[in-house]
């Protein structure tokens, strides 16, 4: 059983991966001395040079594993990875690092000793520091998140953030009941638990945006598979809790 497994999915980032891996790996060294950990790459059907950079971390150090899923989705190889794996805390984080990796410690602690089963990052709150972020991705996030807040009558602020800790309690009982597994995933996880009296914890992060120069079109687009996926969860919501 370990203490803490931390996923980093990731979809045709042989530009960054290596470094990312590496640097994770240095922190979890330093900070976790008292823990039993490891580090999972979770390959999202790349088809770069992704592969071959993740198995060769993978080989370099015993605490990384390599784990490939050839079809796309950030919700369903966090499901494969988290269901393999037995841990008491299972984290995610983006394989940019694009949220400090101070703040690890900030999610295990909070479900160790704060009681929570969730503990998310959160650009949203007070004390966040967002660093250089478009006011157009800024502005679509805040609408999410306020069309999620509105719709469910949620507390959490900020769904999408792709940095998280969740207890095993939480990938027992709150995972099997998620549909979505492409980027609604996250949300709709976060709804479930809280609507099941769950408790989340939002920790104000550094986040820095490596992506500032995304296409408006995918935005666009991803927001009509969002709206979709609000309005279905909507009407299910009720057999879920």
């Amino acid at each position: 059983m370990l203490d803490v497994l931390i996923t980093v999915p990731c979809y045709n980032e042989e530009a960054i991966l290596e470094n990312s891996i590496k640097d994770l790996f240095r922190f979890c060294c330093n900070n976790f001395t008292n823990l039993k950990w490891k580090i999972v790459i979770g390959d999202n059907a790349s088809t770069d040079r992704t592969s071959i950079i993740g198995k060769k971390v993978s080989n370099n150090f015993k605490e990384v594993d390599y784990f490939f899923l050839k079809k796309k989705g950030r919700g369903l190889v966090l499901r494969n990875i988290w269901e393999k794996y037995e841990s008491k805390i299972y984290i995610y984080t983006d394989a940019d690092l694009s949220t400090s990796l101070i703040h690890i410690n900030e999610l295990v602690e909070s479900i160790l000793n704060n009681n929570c089963e969730i503990a998310i990052g959160s650009r949203l709150i007070v004390n966040s520091n967002v660093i250089n972020r478009s006011l157009f991705r800024e502005i679509t996030s805040r609408i999410y998140n306020k069309i999620i807040k509105t719709t469910f009558k949620t507390h959490f602020h900020d769904g999408q953030c792709g940095f998280k800790g969740i207890s095993r309690k939480v990938r027992e009982n709150i995972l099997p009941l998620v549909k979505d597994n492409y980027w609604f995933f996250d949300t709709e996880m976060l709804i479930i638990a809280e609507k099941r009296n769950y408790k989340i914890c939002e920790i104000p992060v550094r986040w820095k945006d490596r992506d500032s120069n995304s296409s408006k079109v995918k935005v666009f687009k991803d927001s009509i598979y969002f709206l979709k996926e609000i309005k279905r969860l909507k009407s299910e919501l009720n057999e879920k809790i």
